[in-house]
């Protein structure tokens, strides 16, 4: 019964974003890019309906998995209804290579996760018992967060509430619900990793690559203690493609707010990106682009904000950070970024920022290109945000020990788009490269 709950819950989060992704009107896509955002907006709406429900006095577990279900329901209405409806791109080798070497790579992971036990601190732990009290209570709520002896109260509930939906299926799952989506965060990072590799090079050195890049979690010391962090990625990845490809669409706009509903550091990079889609739109339609972010981020983003206020959470994250003069800030953003980069380049084997990099040496052999100071300026914002909460964090030595290897792993996505910047500059000097005869299959 519990591997059925389990499958029920994570169909619902699943079938929840694909329907909330029809609903903005995404285009049809890949499965290497549906999956992610699929997963991305699933978690992010069970956060938010979560912290509504709350509010409103219902059990939060049930109301997101309502949510969710109407998503669904809304999504499969609006899909039959589409007149012209896009096929999605059809699978090719590398892609099916990607597929089976992420897919294996989840196995052992998840493996790995439901053998060790939950003893990580702020990492799988706390997402296990904020989902454990989600759904014994029946409340998202910091205060009875706080009685299991977890950190980081203010921290957003998208997660735990997307562990505690399987309460709705068959109570005391949670714990299990809390490692799977650790799992499939690592799955949704490689994939949304893959997706971005199509436009930058070939067949078999996508391959390559993507590969590489699935198999970071393995040759981590504590697999399962990213589970946030290897979601996070996820939603960086799929967001930052969503915007640069896309700016100022309701899309590219929900899946930049979805960051900030997923980890604590979310906030001021989702921010940066909502506000940089809705400047990268069509001239005539920024203001509506604006309003649009802006209500979806609303939406998202809001409602735990909310519930974290009114249990005096967000006054005590407020109290622990510092406010340092823009020099100081400007000396640690310099050591932090090194200490990133050091911590990335030194992890097992051969590091999480090295495959990365080798695509700048890749890219350049197939794919259509981005506008290059489009895909710069949002690498470097995505830098800019996940560094910013370290440089001002009070704690600061601690911080940069514990958060680097982290931190390291967010920088990947950045990496893809700066890779896709430099193709897109290599194939405006060269428009052999654009012959759709060179394109990967």
């Amino acid at each position: 019964m519990t591997a059925v709950a389990l499958a029920a819950a994570l169909l619902l989060l699943l079938a929840g974003g694909a329907g909330l992704r029809s609903i903005l009107r995404a285009p049809a896509a890949h499965a290497l890019d549906g999956f992610p955002a699929w997963l991305v907006l699933g978690i992010a709406v069970a956060g938010s309906v979560g912290a509504l429900a709350t509010l409103a006095g219902v059990s939060a577990p049930t109301g997101a998995a309502a949510a969710l279900a109407l998503c669904a329901a809304a999504g499969i209405v609006l899909r039959v209804r589409r007149t012209a409806p896009t096929d999605p791109v059809p699978w090719s080798p590398a892609d099916l290579w990607i597929f089976g070497g992420t897919m294996l790579a989840f196995v052992i992971i998840m493996d790995r996760a439901m053998s060790l036990p939950m003893s990580h601190g702020d990492e799988v732990t706390v997402w296990g018992y904020k989902a454990r009290a989600a759904a014994d209570l029946g409340r998202v709520s910091p205060r009875d967060w706080s009685l299991s002896d977890t950190r980081g109260p203010a921290y957003p509930p998208a997660l735990p509430m997307a562990a505690a939906i399987a309460a709705v299926f068959l109570a005391g799952a949670e714990a299990e619900m809390a490692r799977l989506l650790g799992a499939l965060g690592f799955v949704a990072f490689a994939w949304s990793c893959a997706a971005q590799l199509r436009a930058l090079s070939s067949a078999w050195a996508r391959v390559m690559a993507a590969l590489g890049i699935a198999s970071l979690p393995i040759v981590l010391t504590e697999a399962p203690a990213f589970m946030a962090d290897l979601t996070f990625a996820a939603a960086l990845s799929v967001a930052l493609r969503s915007v640069t490809e896309r700016p100022g669409t309701a899309e590219s706009a929900a899946l930049a707010s979805a960051l900030a509903c997923i980890k604590i550091e979310g906030t001021p990079m989702g921010g940066l990106l909502v506000v940089a889609s809705a400047a990268m739109a069509d001239p005539g339609a920024r203001l509506r682009a604006f309003v649009r972010s802006s209500a979806l981020t609303a939406a998202l983003v809001i409602p735990w904000a909310v519930v974290a206020a009114r249990d005096g959470a967000l006054g005590a994250t407020a109290g622990g950070l510092e406010s340092p003069s823009l020099v100081l800030v400007g000396e640690r953003l310099g050591t932090t970024a090194a200490a990133v980069a050091a911590r990335g380049a030194q992890l097992e084997l051969f590091g999480l920022l090295l495959p990365a990099l080798v695509l700048l040496a890749l890219s350049g052999s197939a794919g259509r290109p981005i506008h290059p100071g489009r895909a710069l300026l949002l690498a470097g914002l995505a830098v800019f945000g996940q560094l910013l909460p370290l440089a001002i964090a009070p704690q600061f030595d601690w911080q940069l020990r514990a958060a680097a290897p982290r931190a390291a792993l967010h920088l990947v996505p950045a990496l893809l788009t700066a890779a896709g910047a430099v193709w897109a500059l290599r194939a405006r000097k060269s428009p052999a490269l654009l012959d759709p005869a060179r394109g990967a299959p």
